[in-house]
């Protein structure tokens, strides 16, 4: 695999390859559990984490940038809360006011959790995953990918 396509500072929990290529597949339900394209294939499971909870699909690193480069568009975000799969930021949100707006189970923000931003908690242990969304990921111009600061 070229760079580009490396999955840099990420271990497959399973087979435990360290920074490996194609595409990663990231529990959101789990801490931090994580698998390769091969393990996940073939359905292969380890630790604590149980084959029904949500797993999120992340294209390697090139063709994740060349996704967003219409992120509006970019329907790869799973729910961490019931699996329902292929939104964009904007329908995450809209799913989760209309089906999930209660307090839920600790889940995995499949937005931080793709582009594993630093500083902020993936895991979503005290508050609703739609907060975490409008507070995290959203500024005065709409969704966004990435995270905004809480100053701005």
């Amino acid at each position: 695999y070229e760079m580009s396509e490396i999955h840099s500072g990420i271990v497959c929990d399973y087979c435990e390859k360290a920074s490996f290529g194609g595409f990663r597949v990231a529990c959101l339900v789990c801490r931090d559990y994580d698998l390769c394209e091969e393990c996940h294939r073939k359905k292969r499971v380890s630790l604590n984490h149980q084959a029904y909870h949500p797993m999120l699909v992340i294209p390697p690193p090139k063709k994740l940038n060349e996704i967003l480069a219409h992120p509006e568009q970019t329907r790869i975000f799973r729910c961490p809360n019931c699996g329902d799969g292929n939104f964009t930021v904007q329908e995450l949100s809209a799913h989760c006011l209309e089906y999930h707006s209660y307090k839920s189970c600790k889940v995995r923000c499949p937005i931080c959790v793709t582009f594993r931003t630093e500083g902020r908690k993936s895991w979503i242990a005290e508050d609703t995953l739609l907060l975490h969304l409008l507070a995290s990921h959203q500024n005065d111009k709409g969704f966004v990918l990435g995270g905004v600061g809480r100053n701005g």
